[in-house]
């Protein structure tokens, strides 16, 4: 089969999509500036009802094109790889800042406590954090103070940041200042009670994830395993894996193989992580 068909149609797919992002990108920009400027609403921002990125499509599409061009019929799975991938990079992406931001919050929230204790109210206390916090929690602070500065009410900035960030220690935080600010009561005392709680959840996921260190590594090699396997015996003795990418039989088979590979990753990783999402 001639390669310049395929070749020419995944070039036209990648410059129409970057073309599809510059102007969906000057669009926000747009959009943004006019909301700043308030001649458009911040609420009547355009609503997604998915997350689906037409690049990762494109991706999709191509893999699956070039796959069934070198190997046949099979090679439609390999339109997984562009979503599996980017699906990784993503939740390694939020992996690291939610890391950093725990991390951050441990020292700050009770730097924030202290600033409550001298008598400072809640803005002034976290203007004097926001200089001294670490990565990403001194954006995400001055953020909120440029919101206050806006108009917006303090607890109402901070929940907003917390939904956006999706972080579970800084969701606690931003609800307990919510309650604080809609019910009333000593925010210093329930500011200590949160840290205390945070501090015990952070002692108890480190110790899981050092009594689950094993259970991961081996998940990974049992992974690697046959695919490594399968590489060395292609080059080992090329042809005789043939078969499984030739004959219907192998289609099956490698099927079948992909499958339960996928499955016994998920199984392994629900044992390794307990309460982590699939």
């Amino acid at each position: 089969m001639n390669p310049t068909g395929p070749l020419l149609v995944a070039v036209g797919m990648g410059l129409a999509v970057h073309t599809w992002t510059m102007v969906r990108d000057q669009r926000r920009i747009s959009r943004a500036a006019r909301s700043q400027i308030g001649l458009v609403a911040a609420d009547d921002r355009p609503t997604h009802h998915h997350n689906l990125d037409v690049r990762v499509v494109a991706a999709s599409v191509g893999c699956a094109g070039f796959g069934v061009l070198l190997i046949g019929p099979l090679g439609i799975l390999a339109a997984v790889v562009p979503w599996m991938v980017t699906r990784t990079m993503v939740s390694r992406r939020q992996r690291k800042r939610h890391a950093a931001l725990d991390q951050a919050l441990g020292t700050s929230l009770q730097l924030v406590i202290d600033q409550l204790r001298v008598g400072r109210d809640l803005t002034g206390a976290l203007t004097t954090v926001a200089d001294s916090a670490l990565f990403p929690l001194d954006e995400i602070l001055s953020a909120v103070l440029a919101e206050s500065r806006l108009g917006v009410p303090l607890h109402e900035a901070i929940e907003a940041v917390a939904q956006r960030e999706q972080n579970h220690h800084f969701d606690v935080i931003a609800s307990a200042i919510g309650l604080h600010a809609h019910h009333g009561g000593a925010l210093t005392e329930i500011l200590a009670t949160v840290a205390q709680s945070i501090e015990a959840e952070d002692e108890l996921r480190r110790e899981v994830e050092t009594l689950t260190a094993e259970g991961r590594l081996s998940a990974q090699v049992l992974m690697g395993l046959p695919v490594a396997a399968l590489a060395l015996l292609s080059l080992l003795s090329p042809g005789y894996a043939g078969p499984l990418f030739t004959t219907s039989a192998g289609h099956v088979l490698t099927g079948v193989a992909v499958v339960l590979g996928f499955a016994g990753w998920v199984w392994l990783r629900a044992l390794s992580q307990p309460g982590a999402p699939l």
